[in-house]
This record gives structure tokens, C-alpha cells and sequence, in this order.
């Protein structure tokens, strides 16, 4: 009954280990952050996500690990492994698929009390070493049997009882699953052997009694049959109490308990599926939260491509509205300025002075089919995924967009926000659409009912040709050459594709005051504000602002947050101090920098190298 109690504790204990963090978001980018008392999300190499807490800049709280290949466990971690009471959900492609198993982590392997559920139903309840059944254990099969017993490295191996749902039942010695040494089996029918078993088999000395405690017959056993009849102490086999198998009553007496535990575990089930899905909701909600990191302050992001030197092709939404245009390539960022755009057929061709490198090769106009490889590189959920970019695969499902629009094309190519003005090239990298859209699938499945899967759009390769020509870009196009295998498109695609950086105005600024003679006293407040740009090859941890005239100071603005390499703080000191400030920043590493005498009535953006950092 001890045992059936500690199950019964297993059971209710993992509900206290999913509670909701309270902590606050984390700061910066994971991988140029130190994050510390916070919750944030975390990718991993080869596209592994985890959802949670961290402390000391590791894994350390409740969180969810969702691996790539399908597989997720949502839990307790303690320095970046499983550690505490925790769920490991089988979900990717193999036997174990549909299995899931509550309970007890110690570095990263099951270990303590756990409880194993199959896909088909069955279960076991007990306790775990290194990642195997290890110690007491109940195992319930699908087929109404069950044991309760000992496990050593993951096999019935010790003392233990076997029920039948046919009414027999085994109780003795096990070794590796199966009845071996010393042990009783009773028959539904009554009778009854005492004696030595092997291999799940009556082997060696031992007594068959009858139905009415009689000696039927006894002597030397051999794989289940009577092999030499000699007498035995009835003493050393002796009748099971009441009749019934040593270990039955206990076992009848526990059945009822046992029982309530399945129906309970039963209830658990429901319970952390409804669990499941809010914590699913929340990891839904942080990914969109970190996609439109910085969005609110003006910056947003998404792909373009070359077409000829120093020309860069995008979506006209992409650079619509923006105070400043930059692109991101492996050497460095370069300003950009519009040349030409159009919102009727989301267009943009950019000027990057200075920006070479391979040009996209441009497909010949009508040769698109219906059913071809579809392929795009690009930028999505900047700040989350990779900073190198994004291949993805699919197929051209449609020869026009949405509402039958002739200027677009379907594709299943996942795409993503960020990969906007991206190429979509076919299996030998020749262009053929340009990322514009994906289809709103919540909407739709409010309006339908029905969840639209990859259904994504391009502009067509014609409206892409028709664009480039009006603004003399001449492009020289190609056939439909020989496939390439995914890895050389990936590193094609990669090479003339770059991430397009807009800065878009503070929504509620205020107007630039006056500043030339005349502006007199009725001018408006001057508007000191600015943004602080980190271009230092580490974190920022703390930043000062002064009046120039002033010698404290003060406080930290950053407070607990950090600012990464490439990211932006807005800076918006008292009106009332003038427009003449000192800027401090303190780096991770401990060094400092300071700017002096900076007009921030006149600059939009103060940007720090860390090059006079000391």
C-alpha cells in the first residue's frame, strides 16, 4: 500500500511544476546577451526552440524544449538540462511515437519517480535510473494485465506479481521479463504450482496442487512438463494462504486503489493537454512578441536581391515610410535610397552604393510551370531565427495570386515575415517571383472554418521583368538549366540575396523647433530625442546621460535590460536642460565610452563603435 501511495504522489506532483512564469521578458538577442532572471526564446542549433527561463545565462526555471525533429519536453531545467518534474513528449517518426512520459529529471535523463504512457494505452508507474525502469514499478497493459514488482535496467528482473486478465496469476522470482527461480502460478481454475521456474517455464523442483489443495503431481520439471516424479517437503512448497497465490491478497486489496490511480492518471492526461495547449499559445505568442522586436520603435526588416551591381530589388512594403534604408550584407551595412516603387504591384528598386557581388540570374518570361521546385532565401523573424538567412523548399502551386490576380504567382515555399522582397527561384536558381504575401490563415479559418496550409505568394516573373525594364535595368534572361542539388541553391541564393534594414520615424515626435533667428521666445520646446545605436561588437549593460553642464551622472536609462550589437535605445532627456548632453555606455566586458557635447535637438541617432572603449 506504501508503494501505491507514492504513485498516487507521483501523479498530483507534476501539476505544480507548470505554473506560469512570472518573470520578465528578456533583453537583447540570446546569443549576445546575458540573460539573467528573465523569459525569453532561445533557437538552437539545428532548429531546436526553447520557451522559458533562464538564469545565470542558462536554462534554469519552467520552460519548453521543442527539438526539430518533432520530439518536446515542457518542464522544469536546471543548467541547460531536464532536471526536476518535467513531461517528454515522443512526437517525432519512429517506435516511441505518441509515447510521453511525467515525472522526474536529473541531468537531462529520466531518474526518481516517473510514469511511462505508450501510445496503444499501456503505462508504467514507478521508478527510473539513467533513463530505464530501475527500482519498484506498476506496469498496466492495454490487455487488462498487469505487474507490480521490481525493474533492473529496464526489465522485470527481482520480486514481483504478474495478473492476468484471464484470472492466473504469477508470483515470485523474475529475471529479465521472465519468471525465473523460485516463484507460484496460480490457475484461474484453481490449481495451483509451487516451485522453480526458468524462461517462464515450470523447470527444476516442484509441486502441482489441485484445485482442493490435494498433491496432484511433483518431482523434477523440464520447460513445463513433469520430467521425473519424486517427493518433496511439502514444507518448502508450500500451499498459498487462503488457497490463492502468496502476494493475492495484498494484490486484491490494492486493485481498488489501483484503479482510482489509473482513473486519476486518466484525469491528469486531460488536464495537462489543456496545459499543453495554453503553453503551446504562449510559445506562439513570445515567437510573434520577437519577430516584431523593435517594431514599435520604427524598425522593421525583410529580403532583396541584386540585379545588377549597386541594384537591389524588394517589396515596395518593405521600404515604404522609412526615414532610413539600410542593407545588411556580410561585409557591413550600406545606406540605400528608392529609385523607383510601386504599391500596385509591391515593387521597389533600391541604390546601394558600393554593394557587388553575384547578380540574380532572371528566368525567360512564360516559361514558369505549373507543378516546378519553388525555392526561397531570405530574412524571416529577425532577432529569432538565423542572422545567415533561411531556405526553404516547395513548389509553384498556382499561375496567379490571390482573387485570380495575373501580376502574382501560389507558392507552398514556407515563408515567413522578414522574407518579403526575397527571390523564388527554380531548381537551377533561375528567378522567378519575388516574396510578397503569405495568406492570413487565422482569418481564414474564422471565415471557413478550415486552416489554409502553405499557401504563400510571389510577384510573377513577368511583372518582375516588366519593372526592371521601365527603369533600364537590363537583364539578360535565362533558360531552365540543370537541376542543382538543395545545398549548392541554398549557397547560391544566399550570395546575392541581402536583408533590407527600414528605420521608420517615431510615430508621435515632436516637430523640430525653429532654430535661425527669429525663433524667438514663442518657440515650441526643442525635442531632444534620439536614438542610441550599439555598432560595438558586444552588449551594452548600462548607459548615462547627462547635461553637458552637469556633473553626476545620474541614473542608468537601460536599467535591467541590455542592448545587443545592431540594436537601438531611444534616449529622450528633459527639454528643460537644453539641447547640449554627455552620453556614457558601459560594455559587458566592463570597458566604457563616452561621447561629449552632443546636440540632441539636432541629431536623430547617436551611434557607439566601441573603437575608444577603455
Amino acid at each position: 500500500m506504501r508503494f501505491l501511495h507514492r504513485l498516487l504522489w507521483l501523479a498530483l506532483l507534476p501539476l505544480a511544476a507548470y505554473s506560469q512564469s512570472r518573470l520578465p521578458p528578456c533583453q537583447g538577442e540570446w546569443s549576445r546577451s546575458y540573460w539573467n532572471n528573465c523569459q525569453g526564446v532561445q533557437p538552437l542549433t539545428g532548429g531546436d526552440v526553447y520557451v522559458g527561463e533562464f538564469r545565470g545565462d542558462k536554462r534554469n526555471g519552467q520552460g519548453s524544449l521543442t527539438f526539430a525533429g518533432g520530439n518536446k519536453y515542457v518542464g522544469e531545467f536546471r543548467d541547460g538540462s531536464f532536471h526536476g518534474q518535467g513531461t517528454f513528449f515522443f512526437l517525432a517518426d519512429g517506435p516511441s511515437r505518441g509515447d510521453r512520459y511525467e515525472g522526474e529529471f536529473r541531468d537531462g535523463k529520466r531518474n526518481g519517480q516517473g510514469s511511462y504512457i505508450h501510445a496503444d494505452g499501456s503505462r508504467y508507474v514507478g521508478d527510473y535510473r539513467e533513463d530505464r525502469r530501475h527500482g519498484r514499478g506498476m506496469f498496466l497493459f492495454t490487455n487488462g494485465n498487469r505487474y507490480v514488482g521490481e525493474y533492473r535496467d529496464g526489465k522485470r528482473n527481482g520480486q514481483g506479481t504478474l495478473t492476468f486478465a484471464s484470472g492466473d496469476s504469477y508470483v515470485g522470482e523474475f529475471k529479465d521479463g521472465n519468471y525465473d527461480g523460485q516463484g507460484t502460478y496460480l490457475f484461474a481454475s484453481g490449481t495451483r504450482y509451487v516451485g522453480e521456474f526458468r524462461d517462464d517455464k515450470f523447470h527444476g523442483l516442484g509441486i502441482e496442487y489441485a484445485r482442493d489443495g490435494s498433491v496432484s503431481r511433483q518431482g523434477r520439471w523440464a520447460a513445463g512438463s513433469l520430467v521425473q516424479a519424486q517427493a518433496l517437503d511439502p514444507r518448502r512448497y508450500p500451499i498459498p494462504v487462503d488457497g490463492r497465490a502468496a502476494g493475492a491478497t495484498s494484490l486484491d486489496a490494492g486493485r481498488a486503489e489501483r484503479d482510482r490511480l489509473a482513473a486519476q492518471a486518466e484525469a491528469e492526461r486531460q488536464r495537462r493537454q489543456e496545459l499543453e495547449a495554453q503553453l503551446e499559445a504562449e510559445r506562439r505568442r513570445r515567437v510573434e512578441a520577437e519577430s516584431r522586436r523593435g517594431s514599435d520603435e520604427g524598425q522593421s526588416s525583410g529580403t532583396g536581391f541584386l540585379v545588377a551591381p549597386g541594384l537591389l530589388i524588394t517589396n515596395q512594403h518593405v521600404v515604404a515610410d522609412c526615414q532610413r534604408i539600410n542593407v545588411v550584407s556580410p561585409d557591413g551595412r550600406r545606406a540605400a535610397r528608392v529609385i523607383d516603387s510601386d504599391d500596385l504591384i509591391d515593387l521597389a528598386l533600391l541604390r546601394v552604393s558600393g554593394l557587388s557581388g553575384p547578380v540574380a540570374p532572371i528566368r525567360r518570361v512564360g516559361s514558369v510551370r505549373l507543378g516546378e521546385p519553388a525555392y526561397a532565401f531570405g530574412f524571416p523573424l529577425t532577432g529569432l531565427l538565423s542572422e545567415g538567412g533561411n531556405f526553404t523548399t516547395g513548389v509553384v502551386s498556382g499561375l496567379r495570386g490571390l482573387r485570380d490576380a495575373a501580376n502574382q504567382i501560389q507558392i507552398s515555399t514556407p515563408v515567413q515575415p522578414g522574407n518579403s522582397g526575397g527571390a523564388v527561384v527554380d531548381s537551377s536558381g533561375g528567378v522567378i517571383g519575388v516574396v510578397v504575401a503569405k495568406l492570413n490563415a487565422s482569418e481564414v479559418s474564422r471565415v471557413t472554418g478550415d486552416i489554409p496550409q502553405n499557401v504563400n505568394f510571389a510577384v510573377s516573373l513577368q511583372t518582375l521583368v516588366q519593372f526592371l525594364r521601365k527603369n533600364g535595368v537590363s537583364t539578360s534572361s535565362v533558360e531552365r538549366g540543370a537541376s542543382l542539388d538543395t545545398a549548392q541553391l541554398a549557397d547560391m541564393l544566399r550570395s546575392f540575396s541581402h536583408r533590407v534594414d527600414c528605420s521608420a520615424p517615431p510615430t508621435a515626435a515632436t516637430p523640430t523647433p525653429p532654430r535661425g533667428p527669429g525663433a524667438g521666445a514663442a518657440a515650441q520646446a526643442p525635442n531632444t530625442a534620439l536614438w542610441l545605436l550599439n555598432r560595438a561588437s558586444e552588449s551594452i549593460f548600462r548607459v548615462f546621460v547627462s547635461s553637458t553642464d552637469s556633473k553626476d551622472w545620474g541614473e542608468d536609462w537601460l536599467g535591467q535590460s541590455t542592448l545587443s550589437t545592431g540594436e537601438r535605445y531611444k534616449l529622450e532627456p528633459s527639454a528643460d536642460q537644453g539641447c547640449l548632453f554627455d552620453v556614457r555606455v558601459e560594455y559587458r566586458s566592463g570597458r566604457s565610452e563616452e561621447k561629449r557635447n552632443q546636440d540632441f535637438c539636432s541629431l536623430s541617432e547617436l551611434a557607439f563603435e566601441g573603437q575608444r572603449a577603455r
